[in-house]
């Protein structure tokens, strides 16, 4: 067999790449092993199968096939950095630090890897890679995608560091930076989607579709709320319990919900097409995100007896349809001081699609509608959402880890007690707090920030926040009594 050449290898990355569009995964896997094989040289087709394997889980293989590449191919920076992140997802920080330090040598500018390598030192970030990173953010050469990484990394790291000023300086530049690119938040178009789900999902319609699903024998378990409002942590509690089994942030229910309308048979939009979606259409859609969700643990070899553990926190959109597919499943709800959760969001690199991410005060008018919807939820479905508080979970001890296996319908397992992570790898911006005992030093971190936080408290949503701000305050203030 003739080794194929780039154009080959190209066209055969893309045809994978159309498998994957196809939610053929297990195609595409199938695929660029047989490239490597044919192409054994060329560094390309590893990293692409080794974001697939990261993508099922397989983080073991991801490894595997990227150090087979630095032994066959010629170093390249974009291998180093893919290793690179596959061992900082299963916690070898020695590791990840020693090849994203290798990317460094071989593209001395990249604004990833400077970013990457600072988010990971943090506090252990010499005074030489931090005045580079602030050479880059200064000059008009970088482009601007590359200046936002640079930013959230160099922002950590002052932090770490004691250096407040600098932090939010460099998080306000990083922002700029994703927001030239991203766009502007549209909060009306927020807005119309939580009052879209408010006047969709009405008293009258829970009742007509009640019971109309079993569930398609299955029970999962949704940790949903804020982004870092605590939902890792959660899951992470959860995973340790031997009939459970975290499965990261998965796009399944979005997919279910996408998917409706056609499940349905309706020619409107979701969620407006619950109107005319007949009751038996349910079921169909349990067992559609059953198969997904079935199909992620046999490719992470989890057997199926477990019952998974979902975290995607943006499923708070999703909270009624998955009361509806699963009389069964149990829904813990996330929350965390919201001047907490909004900087904490402000700091980090999250996707471009997540515009209120850029700007303090789109933030704050998000939570809001985010607080809005989660109370719609509450009056529909009492006793199946559980607040769970982050500050009482890490300030009341086995008290609390009992309450959150409670609550999945687990009895209880002395391994829930193990200090650190679980046993999934750990992919989320939470990836190396939640490897450590639970701590409390995130509690109030917002105070170290003073008046660059001006905009959160002079949003005119600022006040729909109060109440869950008291809440978390009460938490740390009685944490035997919070919840």
């Amino acid at each position: 067999m003739s080794t194929p050449g780039e154009h080959e290898v190209q066209a055969a990355i893309r045809q994978a790449e159309l498998l994957i569009s196809r939610n053929d995964k297990a195609g595409a896997r199938k695929l660029l092993r047989e490239l490597i094989e044919r192409a054994p040289r060329e560094h390309l087709p590893y990293v692409r199968y080794s974001g697939l394997c990261v993508e099922t889980l397989d983080y073991d293989e991801a490894e595997r096939a990227l150090l087979q590449a630095l032994q066959r191919c010629e170093s390249k920076a974009e291998t180093h950095t893919a290793l690179a992140e596959v061992l900082e997802d299963k916690g070898d920080r020695d590791g990840a630090d020693r090849h994203y330090e290798q990317a460094l040598a071989l593209a001395p500018d990249s604004g990833y890897v400077i970013g990457a390598l600072l988010g990971l030192r943090k506090e252990r970030a010499g005074a030489e890679l931090m005045a580079r990173a602030r050479a880059l953010l200064d000059s008009d050469e970088i482009h601007d995608s590359a200046k936002a990484l640079i930013g959230y990394g160099l922002g950590k790291a002052a932090e770490s560091q004691g250096d407040y000023g600098q932090a939010m300086e460099a998080w306000q530049l990083a922002n700029r930076a994703r927001r030239r690119i991203a766009g502007d938040y549209d909060h009306a178009q927020m807005r119309a989607r939580v009052d879209a789900l408010i006047q969709a999902f009405t008293p009258e319609l829970v009742e007509r579709l009640a019971g109309a699903s079993d569930g398609a024998g299955f029970a999962p378990l949704f940790v949903i709320g804020m982004p870092r409002s605590g939902t890792t942590l959660t899951e992470q509690i959860l995973d340790r319990h031997p009939r459970l089994a975290g499965m990261g942030e998965t796009t399944g229910m979005a997919t279910v919900a996408y998917r409706m309308p056609a499940i349905g048979a309706s020619i409107l939009e979701w969620p407006q097409a619950l109107s005319e979606i007949p009751a038996e259409a349910l079921g169909y859609g349990a067992a559609a995100y059953r198969d997904l969700i079935h199909g992620l643990m046999r490719a992470a070899d989890v057997p199926l007896d477990r019952r998974p553990i979902d975290k995607a926190p943006l499923n708070f959109f999703h909270v009624g349809l998955i009361a509806l597919l699963y009389p069964e499943a149990r829904i813990v709800h996330c929350l965390r001081d919201p001047r907490d959760v909004i900087l904490s969001i402000y700091s980090e690199n999250f996707a471009t699609d997540q515009r209120q991410a850029t700007d303090l005060a789109d933030l704050t008018r998000y939570y809001a509608e985010y607080q809005r919807l989660m109370a719609h939820w509450h009056r529909l479905f009492p006793g199946r959402i559980d607040d769970l508080v982050y500050e009482s979970v890490v300030t009341g001890g086995e008290a609390m880890i009992q309450r959150i296996i409670g609550f999945s319908g687990e009895d209880w397992d002395d391994a829930c007690l193990q200090a650190g992570e679980g046993r999934r790898v750990v992919s989320t911006l939470s990836k190396w707090q939640v490897r450590k005992p639970m701590y409390t030093s995130s509690i109030g971190r917002w105070k170290r920030f003073g008046e660059a936080l001006a905009p959160v408290f002079e949003c005119p949503d600022y006040a729909e926040l109060e109440p869950v701000i008291a809440r978390c305050e009460a938490a740390v203030a009685e944490p035997a009594e919070s919840t």
